[in-house]
């Protein structure tokens, strides 16, 4: 059982001590003492109100000095005096013993524990390439010391992708799941509605039920990106079952994932033959209609000064095109369906188009020779 500390460390892996690697004395290594999961102290837990409460017995203070002593541990006595890691030592055998690592997130204490140090954060990384974190390892028995530490295990590990080639592992992919729902947009939401009914206007071809649900996510990822899982993590389980994420380019650990911002748009993969081209003109036909919206480094433009007071017309017209409100859509529907047509106010719409503005490039000085370009 671990100890209730006030930073939650992550039980991460193990460390195969042999005797004569451990510098420990022949009365240390041979007590009943050590015949027990101990935990290794630090003097200022004792005194810090933060401190872990060990629910454990811990190692005599001279056997942790011949312990820590050991060049091979070297990275972790210094992660452990930083207050990175939390250590848990047992002797199995006349010449076995087995040391537990619990790892800090990165992602917590930053106020109380220092994150900067660079050192650390080499020695980090170093220990997760070559921990174990085989359960088997944790729990004491001697591992195959000619094959290595086991390495981690992620959740989502399937041991028949090893040996897929690119097209199988293409072929695995889950199909497109659109949800229009999530869509926000109003605009890109209907016509998310009309690419999954294959209702659009201007398309007389019936899309089948794949070139559907491509051509809406397609749309969705366009309107609505949402964010993702950064790349570099994997999500992988700690000796108790629980999940944390790992980037062993960085070294990095965290309790909690890391999200980034999606990009608008993707990459339509389609096998030839399977209407990648009408895929794309549905997605056109099908956003025709959708207004233009400003950047968000500039956004929209502010409301015009006008030399006199315009009619309420012409200013909810002017309101509409700078928000990006999909119109065309609205009045077409009301055509088509009710047989409805507004030309007054389509007519101020187009009189009173969106815009923003872009700023003026920086001047620079110019240089005292002439260029010899135009």
């Amino acid at each position: 059982m671990a100890p209730s500390p006030a930073y939650h460390y992550i039980p991460v892996g193990s460390v195969s001590i042999l005797r004569d690697q451990s510098h420990l004395g022949a009365d240390y290594w041979g007590s009943d003492h050590l015949r027990q999961w101990v935990w290794l102290s630090r003097a200022t837990d004792i005194h810090h109100p933060g401190a872990p409460a060990y629910t454990q017995p811990t190692i005599p203070d001279e056997a942790q000095r011949q312990l820590m002593g050991s060049p091979e541990l070297s990275h972790y006595r210094r992660l452990f005096q930083h207050k990175w890691a939390n250590l848990q030592f047992r002797v199995h055998s006349a010449n076995h013993g087995t040391l537990r690592v619990y790892l800090l997130p990165d992602d917590v204490a930053h106020r109380a524990i220092d994150r900067a140090d660079v050192g650390l954060q080499r020695a980090k990384q170093s220990i997760l390439n070559s921990i174990d974190y085989s359960a088997s390892g944790w729990n004491g028995n001697p591992p195959d010391m000619s094959a290595g530490p086991v390495p981690y295990q992620t959740t989502d590990m399937d041991t028949n992708t090893q040996e897929m080639t690119l097209l199988q592992l293409f072929n695995r992919l889950n199909s497109p799941s659109p949800d229009p729902d999530i869509v926000s947009n109003a605009g890109a939401q209907n016509g998310m509605y009309s690419l999954l009914k294959s209702r659009i206007d201007g398309l007389k071809t019936d899309l089948y039920p794949h070139q559907r649900r491509s051509s809406a996510l397609m749309l969705q990822k366009e309107s609505q990106p949402g964010q993702t899982l950064d790349p570099r993590l994997q999500h992988v389980r700690d000796q108790n079952g629980e999940g944390w994420y790992v980037d062993l380019v960085t070294g990095s650990i965290l309790k909690e994932p890391r999200y980034y911002d999606g990009i608008s748009g993707g990459i339509l993969a389609e096998e030839m033959g399977s209407g990648k081209t009408l895929i794309c003109l549905a997605l056109i036909l099908a956003t025709k209609q959708v207004s233009a919206s400003a950047p968000e480094i500039y956004g929209a433009g502010h409301a015009p000064t006008r030399p006199k007071i315009a009619s309420l017309a012409e200013m909810a017209a002017s309101c509409a095109n700078r928000n990006s409100v999909p119109w065309k859509t609205y009045f077409d529907s009301y055509a088509s369906e009710y047989g409805y047509e507004f030309p007054e106010c389509v007519n101020a719409l187009e009189r009173n188009p969106g815009y923003y503005f872009v700023p003026a490039p920086e001047t620079r000085r110019c240089a005292r020779h002439r260029s010899q370009y135009p």
